[in-house]
């Protein structure tokens, strides 16, 4: 009972001391309000450790509170809050910042209640203070650190999302969204396989559910797979999902990523198809072909080739002629691969093979290949039969012919031209066409080439130069445009002067295409690096860096000459070199992809930390041709999870002393408690004869009171319980038998409320019983007690699968909720009704909440009021 000071009295039962050593061990500052004349008639110690202030000071009087403590940004709302307990009973809560003496802010949070005495227009307020600085400024850092992480994924050009662990898209940068042509509000809160980008396959969605899977328990995914964008066209992505877990392991969060690498798959499709036609062509002729690498070891031998040396190409690959022969062989054609190798040029000879292999005489010609800096890149060697019983002219147009090799024999003297019939054949022309003039074969060049054509010969012929080979287009019969590479020799006279020239022409038009389409793909991926915002750079495959993109001039603030002449290095840190030095270093001997963090110097002299990447490109034989890096600046990044760090630091210790105050809470209240119900029942008992009508009301109150204490108390262990339970052993549970239990716990209720509960299809679920349990049972208990007085309550669960989840329905005819309420029901005290209308702690859906998410699943309401309401649940099929 209180007395004329605001305080607990009980006849030296020791209320008030059990009291108030309660509500300081949970640390809460606790204060009544007379309403009627504004002042405060009692508060407790920690009231005053809060504000600052000493009991001698005295009570704070309302208006100085407002307006010397209570900051000035939260007058109003603070003024309105306590304005509205004024007018009707019921809790409120209100949160402010208030002035200690010292000048000091803090956060504080207060919840309230009205009581009124009976009979009585105005009673006390009493209110609950807590000090949540701390909980504040976790708050704001979080908040700034989540917006500095979306500012960083919006920079990025690839596609970066975040998921839930059930799928569900919650976060995605703008990348993604503007390469669909699609708003965030129509793709944020779908289940990932659901949005715009997958929806357009279930193939493609169900792989995309097995890495969501795969995902979730702890496994990285990576594979390319074609998506939707912007019209419906497809694109191919380098696709990642990866999990992201707590310092415990426990998955947080999936982190999916994508680049664009649709131009890099039909580039690398055209090669292996001109790779392919190449393969066809060298196979399906009756001659040797072997290809040799830079360094003369064997990348490829033909089928007639290994017939003819007998050795398969698994046994040569990456080896030298003198692994495979020994010296008498290798001794009379190694000297002329040599040759050509050193001199790039071509070299013929003819080599009558030892007895060992067969004693075959062969035509060999070895033609070296370099690339656009005159390094040699690989040497073909063509060999023919010229064994005598094979040596007839008709073989021989045969294989000149199946080669597409034109022999040409030119009388500059008298301008004729001698051609054989492999010659007009590659043109499509009839024979005798040309009629052994230079005319008739210049006339069928394009007409770009013939002008430079006729001079090449000229200066040629002038040069004194014996040999040359060069290249021109021409126009096919058909109409199409190919291209032809010509060799040729000089034969002079005794006087010098030149008398006839002869040599081939080989047909290199799918040869050429090739060539073209990796210029044009070189020039296209040239074009890419200098229009993307990373550094992007490449290295010949011996780790030198022979390109810098454009980014790195702007960044570093040197010129290109600069770059080229000192190299990366002298950007590096110097903490931070040793370790980029060594990990280079071993990526480029092994072909290992290059990762690593380090600082470097940017314009200005500043050091800003970059996240270094590489990957080596390899030809069909594995080998590495080339390395491709970039350099992505992750300064801001790395800052922001500095902070990110330190704000989980703050939140972690926070959290704990939530845990400990929810374990005073849960626990240590309760035996105070019961003392107090104990005694209140005692003092009834014994001295209810000896008060007046208003002591034993109090005395009622306090029991009430103590008891719907009690019951919150309860119910916030069942949720601290259910929050803090660590990870479930989930297994098959049967839907069917938790309702049966349910109907057990609620029997009683059911027969006085009248209401009828109906099963509908329940199936087995994945998950954990006992969770379960107290979900349906919150869930129906909720519908019998808003049922609708004017209608008998009828209340039906049921299921309905939707993929890889079961949607658990749980629907009654109650009251219903308005539609600006459905968004809060589920908050933890969130209550719609007062405790004398419907009483109950405000904790029941928010506990709902929390069994679904810690299931994988998510829980919704729809609702009409006055008709009812239907309660949703998803949960993972079995």
């Amino acid at each position: 009972m209180w007395n004329n000071t605001g305080v607990l009295s009980g006849n030296g039962l020791g209320a008030d001391r059990l009291f108030r050593e309660a509500v300081n061990a949970a640390g809460l500052g606790i204060y009544v309000f007379d309403i009627e004349t504004g002042e405060v008639t009692w508060e407790n110690d920690r009231m005053f450790e809060i504000f600052g202030r000493r009991r001698e000071d005295g009570p704070l009087p309302v208006g100085e509170f407002l307006a010397h403590v209570v900051h000035p940004g939260d007058r109003e709302a603070f003024q309105q809050a306590i304005q509205s307990s004024r007018k009707a009973p019921g809790p409120f809560r209100a949160r402010c910042r208030i002035r200690r003496p010292t000048g000091e802010w803090r956060w504080i949070e207060i919840d309230g209640a009205q009581e009124f005495a009976v009979g009585e227009s105005a009673g006390r307020l009493v209110a609950i203070v807590r000090d949540v600085t701390q909980q504040r400024t976790v708050e704001d850092i979080l908040r700034q650190a989540g917006q500095q992480l979306r500012d960083v994924l919006n920079s990025l050009y690839c596609y970066v999302g975040v998921l839930s662990p059930a799928g569900v898209l919650e976060e995605a940068n703008q990348a993604p969204l503007e390469a669909a042509g699609v708003d965030a509000t129509g793709v944020l809160g779908l289940p990932f396989c659901e949005t715009y980008w997958w929806s357009y396959s279930p193939v493609v969605q169900e792989r995309l559910r097995q890495a969501i899977t795969l995902a979730r328990a702890g496994t990285t995914c990576r594979y390319d797979e074609e998506v939707r964008m912007r019209d419906g066209k497809l694109a191919t992505v380098d696709f990642m999902l990866a999990p992201l877990q707590d310092a415990t392991g426990r998955v947080q969060k999936l982190i999916a990523s994508a680049v664009d690498i649709t131009q890099r798959k039909d580039t690398e499709r055209a090669l292996r198809e001109s790779e392919a036609l190449f393969r066809t062509a060298v196979e399906s002729v009756p001659h040797g072909f072997i290809l040799y690498d830079g360094e003369l070891r064997f990348q490829y031998i033909n089928h007639w080739a290994q017939q003819i040396l007998g050795q398969r190409i698994e046994e040569a690959l990456g080896k030298h002629d003198e692994d495979l022969w020994p010296a008498e062989v290798t001794r009379h054609y190694l000297p002329h691969l040599i040759e050509a190798a050193e001199s790039k040029t071509s070299r013929s000879f003819e080599w009558t093979l030892p007895e060992v292999l067969g004693r075959l005489t062969l035509a060999v010609t070895y033609v070296p290949l370099v690339d656009e800096t005159s390094k040699l890149k690989q040497v073909m060697a063509i060999m023919y039969d010229l064994t005598p019983h094979k040596v007839s002219a008709e073989r021989l147009s045969l294989a000149q012919r199946a080669g597409r090799v034109a022999v040409f024999d030119w009388d500059l003297e008298n301008n004729k031209i001698i051609v054989t019939p492999e010659f007009e054949e590659i043109f499509g022309v009839p024979r005798g066409y040309f009629q052994q003039r230079y005319e008739g074969w210049i006339k069928q060049m394009h007409p770009e080439d013939t002008h430079s054509l006729r001079v090449f010969f000229r200066q040629w012929i002038a040069s004194g130069k014996d040999e040359e080979e060069w290249e021109y287009r021409f126009y096919h019969t058909s109409g199409e445009l190919r291209w032809m590479e010509g060799r040729g020799r000089i034969i002079r006279g005794d006087d010098g002067k030149p008398r006839r020239m002869v040599g081939t022409n080989l047909d290199i038009t799918e040869r050429k295409r090739t060539q073209l389409a990796m210029e044009r793909s070189e020039a296209e991926l040239r074009t890419l690096t200098e229009s993307i915002p990373d550094m992007v750079w490449t290295a010949n495959p011996d780790g030198y860096v022979d390109y810098f993109n454009r980014r790195w001039l702007e960044i570093t603030g040197l010129t290109e000459d600069e770059l080229h002449a000192h190299g990366w290095e002298p950007l590096v840190h110097p903490d931070d070199l040793d370790s980029c030095k060594t990990q280079w270093a071993e990526s480029v001997v092994s072909g290992r992809d290059y990762e690593i963090e380090a600082r470097l110097k940017v314009k200005g002299g500043s050091w800003r930390w970059f996240l270094g990447r590489a990957l080596p490109l390899r030809n069909s034989f594995g080998e590495v041709t080339r390395w491709f890096g970039t350099n992505s600046d992750i300064h801001d990044q790395k800052r922001a999870n500095e902070v990110m760090q330190a704000a989980n630091r703050a939140l972690e210790r926070s959290n704990e002393d939530l845990r400990q105050y929810a374990y005073a809470a849960s626990h240590d209240l309760q035996e105070p408690l019961r003392m107090i119900v104990s005694y209140s029942q005692l003092m009834a008992s014994r001295y209810r004869d000896q008060l007046d009508e208003e002591g034993r009301q109090f005395l009622d109150y306090t029991v009430q009171g103590a008891r719907r204490i009690d019951a919150l108390l309860r119910s916030l262990r069942q949720y601290w319980q259910v929050s803090e339970s660590g990870e479930w052993q989930r297994s098959p549970v049967s839907l069917s038998d938790v309702f049966a239990e349910v109907k057990v716990h609620l029997e009683t209720a059911l027969i006085e409320s009248g209401a009828v509960l109906e099963e509908g299809n329940l199936p087995v679920v994945l998950g954990e019983r006992t969770s379960l349990v107290q979900l349906l049972l919150n869930l129906i208990s909720n519908a019998v007690k808003y049922r609708h007085k004017e209608r008998r309550a009828r209340i039906h669960v049921s299921a309905e699968q939707r993929g890889r989840e079961w949607i658990v329905s749980v629907a009654d005819n109650g009251i219903g909720i308005d539609g600006e309420d459905l968004h809060q029901i589920f908050g933890l005290f969130k209550r719609l009704h007062t405790y004398n209308q419907y009483p109950g702690t405000g904790i029941g859906l928010a506990l709902c909440k929390r069994v679904a998410e810690r299931h994988g699943g998510r829980i919704w309401v729809e609702s009409q009021p006055g008709e009812g309401s239907t309660f949703f649940v998803s949960l993972p099929v079995s």
